[in-house]
């Protein structure tokens, strides 16, 4: 099982991925402003990132309004008053001074599964951080989740190390589950995979992941030699042929290396009638 001390260290990094990326803050504006704030916002201009500083110099010299929105994803509805005068109650103590100061919450739990955020990977960051009390709803949704995660993004480490951490899905099922549904990415996160693994203590796991990232340098170091010997004897490579060779396995490598020593054209390195 996962690791509590761990969560606060899952739960910030993933967090701070999310909020990261632009699309998502914009998404979170469109999709969850409350509506008395969102009527009351020009919507034909756009929300837009801004560099540099996040106040803009022509509300320094006043007081912007702002609206905080808390992004909460317990296992039970949002217990705390939404402002300081509700918790205060007929103290006497707020009227005076306007303390009232209400927020918003975004309760992830309380929306529908198909209706937490117009951005794919949004919504896949969503669900992560729900599956963590939802668990069964989670695991018949993980595929969806890791498909649209993209190569070389924090996001994808991210919540694939929340998820290990956080939920209580065996490595063999999460790891079938992410080979099929995005290989590219299983590559590029052996090593955080592996110490989350380990951290859960699961049998064989060291040795399992060592192999296996073993295995993926070795793929990668031979697709590299095969593709500059194609080039230098046949030319610029079609893009279905580097497709072929970077999916391939060490077996498939070593048989067409082979071949491709005294071959006169493509299809005699691949020769199986597919296109090249």
């Amino acid at each position: 099982m996962p690791d509590s001390s761990d969560f606060p260290a899952l739960h910030d990094g993933l967090t701070k991925a999310i909020l990261d990326i632009p699309e998502h803050v914009i998404a979170l504006i469109n999709d969850h402003l409350p509506t008395d704030i969102r009527e009351r916002i020009d919507e034909s201009i756009a929300p837009q990132e801004l560099e540099g500083s996040f106040v803009d110099p022509r509300l320094r010299q006043s007081q912007p309004p702002i609206s905080p929105l808390v992004i909460y994803h317990g296992e039970e509805p949002w217990p705390v008053p939404l402002s300081i005068g509700e918790k205060a109650g007929d103290s006497g103590i707020v009227d005076p001074y306007g303390l009232y100061f209400r927020y918003h919450v975004l309760d992830i739990g309380a929306l529908p599964y198909d209706k937490m955020s117009s951005s794919p990977t949004m919504h896949a960051s969503f669900a992560a951080l729900r599956g963590a009390f939802r668990y069964e709803e989670g695991r018949a949704n993980l595929r969806g989740i890791l498909q649209v995660l993209e190569v070389g993004s924090d996001l994808a480490t991210q919540i694939t190390t929340y998820i290990v951490g956080r939920w209580p899905i065996p490595e063999e099922e999460f790891m079938t589950v992410l080979l099929e549904a995005n290989p590219e990415i299983a590559d590029e996160i052996t090593g955080p995979m592996a110490k989350e693994f380990m951290a859960r203590g699961e049998a064989q796991t060291k040795d399992r992941w060592f192999a296996r990232g073993l295995a993926r340098g070795l793929a990668q170091g031979e697709a590299k030699m095969l593709e500059r010997l194609l080039r230098q004897q046949f030319g610029t490579l079609p893009s279905a042929v580097r497709n072929r060779i970077a999916q391939a396995s060490v077996e498939e490598l070593d048989a067409w290396f082979d071949r491709a020593m005294g071959a006169s054209s493509l299809n005699a390195v691949f020769g199986d009638g597919n296109p090249h």
